[in-house]
């Protein structure tokens, strides 16, 4: 997809509504004017505030009644001014009001990923190594981006695979159905490009020198997990697995994203819990990252399950009831669970966790002072 139908479709048109009818785009480096304008339809009036910010105000208050009485169904403003990021900024900016009603681009909160590289990222999963490396020499045009997309295309692979985006080829080559397998074996010219396209989208040089779907794939089972728990733990390991190969940190969304495919699909599951057991076990991760504390959040490996569990129990014990509940809400649908002599385990300290939170409770005087009590009495 271009940049620019994804920022038209994605992010601008995504962020008008029914119960959010106006779009407030603040742009001082002027780079989306184009895309903003565009959105022009019979049901969406847009404003160029760079002609004049006293008449496209008053136009603009004269436009917020039309999406309430049904004449339009959106109002957007395209403004080459900052986006006010605090109350005081908000008051004075002559679109505040429009922004409060609705949304604005980028965010006021500064934390959804709205920056020029983040959206560019999402637009073209397939290229993330090769926009870090652009925006690294300076910012890239649209078309500059776009070419992108000419010269990565993987025409072998998604032909072969019936695949459209760089995680279904992955899918294919770590989970083949038995057509993909088929075609693997079929059709030698893929290995090529296989080893191109993980060299573009992961960072990574096959080591390598098989020439089937299974050798390559057990290496990349590898990268792809091992890189999953490196950025989930933000990379603080020890010096005993600094030779393991990680994928470009450009690649952690792709990572993410497929590794969380594996783990939810019950199809996937049985061949993830064998290629994480065996990853484990050769990469001798209990030993080797015994000493870390900080782990992530996500379920790479086996071994990080006793961690979250052993956490999990200290908190109930010194009585931090929250910090353990938490833990528990957030590995509730863990894939390690599926062993039920781990799923036992956590049942046993969130029954535990239970007891004493009731326990607390029935303690806690309900109503503490009389006046409590009659407002108690009296409303309910």
């Amino acid at each position: 997809m271009k940049i620019r139908d994804y920022i038209h479709a994605q992010v601008f048109a995504h962020r008008l509504s029914n119960d959010r009818p106006t779009l407030v785009i603040y742009d001082p480096a002027r780079s989306y004017r184009g895309v903003a304008l565009g959105m022009a339809s019979a049901t969406t009036r847009v404003l160029d505030a760079g002609l004049s910010v006293i008449e496209q105000r008053e136009a603009a208050m004269s436009g917020l009644r039309d999406p309430a009485g049904g004449k339009l169904q959106h109002l957007v403003i395209w403004t080459p001014a900052a986006v006010p990021t605090s109350p005081e900024l908000l008051q004075v900016d002559p679109f505040g009001a429009v922004a409060v009603l609705g949304d604005t681009f980028p965010r006021r909160n500064g934390q959804d990923g709205d920056d020029y590289k983040a959206l560019c990222r999402l637009a073209k999963p397939d290229h993330v190594a090769e926009i870090e490396k652009l925006f690294a020499e300076g910012e890239p045009s649209f078309e500059t981006l776009d070419a992108l997309d000419e010269g990565g295309t993987w025409p072998i692979l998604k032909s072969l695979l019936g695949a459209s985006s760089a995680k279904e080829i992955l899918l294919c080559l770590l989970v083949p159905k038995p057509e993909n397998e088929n075609a693997f074996k079929t059709n030698a010219a893929w290995v090529d490009e296989m080893r191109e396209f993980l060299a573009r989208t992961l960072g990574h040089k096959l080591r390598t020198k098989g020439q089937t779907r299974a050798s390559i794939a057990d290496e990349v089972w590898r990268l792809v997990l091992f890189s999953e728990f490196v950025f989930d733990s933000q990379g603080n390991l020890p010096e005993t697995l600094s030779s393991v190969p990680v994928a470009d940190p450009a690649a952690k969304g792709l990572i993410c994203d497929l590794c969380d495919d594996l783990r939810k699909h019950q199809d996937f599951r049985a061949d993830y819990i064998k290629n994480a057991e065996a990853i484990e076990a050769a990469l001798s991760l209990p030993e080797r990252a015994a000493a870390l504390t900080n782990l992530g959040q996500r379920d790479t490996f086996a071994f990080e399950e006793r961690f979250f569990l052993l956490k999990c129990a200290e908190a109930v014990i010194t009585g931090a009831l929250s910090s353990a509940r938490k833990i528990l809400e957030a590995r509730a649908h863990a894939i390690w669970l599926s062993h039920e002599s781990r799923l036992v385990e956590w049942t046993i300290i969130e029954c535990s966790l239970e007891l004493i939170e009731s326990v607390e409770q029935a303690q806690a005087p309900r109503y503490p002072t009389l006046e409590s009590l009659v407002r108690a009495y009296a409303t309910s």
